[in-house]
């Protein structure tokens, strides 16, 4: 029944600068792919669909704020979820060298007045110090970046090197700071340059 089911509302950061290529979610095993709409029309069709009973989703991006805020419908207690987030941003080149910032954590936001900063009650975040949030990553640095050394500031990770492009696998890691991974040595620069 629909009053077993949950509205699952997750707020995270966004990387300054970048942009939302692709959304997806896995739900016990099946996946299930985002679509570009008109935010009106997301929002409505995201509620009919609640409605419904369907398992409908919903990314929203504050860009001016640089957070995003997956709604996830109808999931029941127990189900495993994992959400896929694509984004793209230009890298970087500073005198050889490249840095990769994921951003993590979301500061308490205020404005002037002392609101949450133009925030809807549903992605507003709390802070909690005590919280554990694992994480793993996974790069995969192909082109000018495969030739370079790798250094990933503040959390395990191993670098191996493969044909053609080099795989930084960061595990075991917790979601309290920016996962910074920084590429240096770099021989040549970008044909752009």
């Amino acid at each position: 029944s629909f009053s077993d089911t949950l509205e699952i509302v997750y707020s995270f950061p966004l990387s300054w600068k970048s942009v939302v290529t692709g959304f997806a979610a896995v739900i016990d095993g099946t996946r299930y792919v985002a679509r570009t709409l008109k935010k009106s029309e997301a929002e409505e069709k995201y509620e009919r669909h609640i409605a419904k009973g369907d398992k409908p989703m919903l990314l929203e991006v504050n860009s001016e704020l640089g957070i995003c805020t997956a709604n996830l419908g109808n999931i029941k207690p127990g189900e495993e979820i994992t959400l896929e987030i694509s984004w793209a941003k230009m890298a970087v080149w500073d005198e050889g060298a490249v840095r990769i910032t994921i951003p993590s954590v979301i500061a308490d936001r205020y404005d002037r007045t002392g609101g949450q900063g133009g925030l809807l009650p549903h992605q507003r975040v709390e802070s909690n110090f005590l919280a554990q949030y694992p994480c793993s990553l996974r790069f995969e640095l192909s082109g000018i970046l495969a030739d370079g050394s790798v250094c990933v500031s503040q959390h395990p990770a191993r670098v191996s090197r493969e044909e053609a492009r080099t795989v930084v696998e960061v595990t075991g890691a917790f979601a309290d700071r920016d996962i910074t991974l920084e590429v240096t040595d770099l021989k040549r620069t970008p044909p752009s340059l």
